[in-house]
């Protein structure tokens, strides 16, 4: 009887374990965008302006129905001023009542991009749970001055989306050397690429199992 009930597990385990070890495709799919779909209306200055230094500007999103996995995302991005170096990051976080909460993690990318479209990608596999808001970060911590670099904002959250459920949150935040998040009008012209992740339906459930019932039944038929 032990051996019948561990044959079933293992039969419905390894099915299991394969299902969830999705493999990113070369090509995800671009599930939200604003970075074409809106006209850039300003500039989102991260890292220091004339008042202060350590700005941080933020982009919500909230994901849809299913849940995915995060390939990459996208900043618009306008250029470094004259003496910046480096030490641009992009990273994801969690939502807080409305605000960036935790670091969730940093994409990985250039610390002092090119000009135009960027994509930072996730260098571990990260699953984002169905709708659930998260928040897209622009920073540049600072260890020398100037460091100045221009993220492409726009004060509208339309965007294209193609999975169903996706989208902007209304406002953007913003967080200076002052130490806590505020919310803005402005947002930062963004895309985000992901991967759905299928759920199983109760038929495979319950095909996988009688099936892995039988199978045992006829590797170790009763005496």
């Amino acid at each position: 009887m032990k051996t019948y009930f561990f044959a079933t597990v293992i039969l419905m385990t390894v099915p299991f374990s394969s299902y969830s070890e999705i493999v990113l495709s070369d090509t995800p799919q671009v599930v939200l965008e604003n970075y074409q779909s809106t006209p850039a209306s300003s500039s989102l200055i991260v890292g220091r302006n004339s008042t202060f230094f350590d700005i941080q500007w933020a982009t919500g999103f909230r994901t849809g129905n299913e849940r995915s996995v995060l390939h990459s995302a996208l900043f618009l991005y306008n250029g470094a001023w004259p003496g910046t170096t480096g030490g641009f990051k992009f990273s994801l976080y969690s939502d807080s009542s409305g605000l960036p909460g935790e670091l969730t993690t940093e994409l990985d990318g250039p610390d002092r991009p090119v000009n135009g479209i960027t994509w930072y990608t996730a260098t571990e596999r990260l699953e984002l749970e169905s709708n659930t808001i998260y928040w897209l970060v622009a920073s540049a911590l600072q260890t020398e001055s100037p460091r100045f670099f221009e993220w492409r904002g726009t004060s509208s959250g339309d965007e294209v989306s193609n999975l169903a459920g996706w989208e902007l949150l209304d406002s953007g935040a913003l967080r200076t050397d002052q130490g806590a998040w505020s919310s803005t009008s402005s947002l930062g012209h963004t895309a985000i690429q992901v991967q759905a992740i299928p759920e199983p339906t109760s038929a495979i459930l319950i095909a996988l199992f009688a099936g892995g019932g039988l199978l045992a039944r006829r590797i170790f038929p009763r005496v």
